[in-house]
């Protein structure tokens, strides 16, 4: 079972299906700097969740773990944004199986293995 580390830029609100365990930033730290969620779901086998880029870039200059979805979805309505994550979620979680990174957009979802040269 995975526990994903849901980042502050998500709604609160957003609510995922299955039986994984779901750990929002704002919850329990909402000071906690970039680097620190990072070392805290790789210390903790955690998966982060977020729309920040900067997570993108600590995946291409360290590697997993931790692993990463990246949410592209731009701007829309909350409704909308948790309609279209739910819609992709069971897709999600069998591409997180094999991937370390999914770029979630709109019209597509992108994968990549990303090798760790530390």
């Amino acid at each position: 079972m995975s526990t994903f580390l849901i980042d502050e830029n998500l709604p609160r609100t957003l609510q995922f299906e299955g039986k994984h365990k779901f750990l929002h930033i704002v919850d329990f730290n909402r000071q906690m700097s970039d680097t620190q969620i990072w070392r805290y779901a790789k210390e903790n086998d955690c998966i982060i969740i977020t729309k920040d880029a900067d997570f993108y870039n600590r995946m291409v200059l360290y590697g997993p773990p931790p692993k990463v979805i990246w949410i592209r979805l731009g701007n829309m309505r909350r409704k909308q944004f948790e309609h279209k994550i739910l819609n992709l979620w069971s897709q999600i979680l069998q591409e997180i199986e094999n991937y370390d990174l999914l770029e979630i957009y709109e019209d597509r979802i992108e994968r990549f293995k990303i090798k760790n040269e530390a």
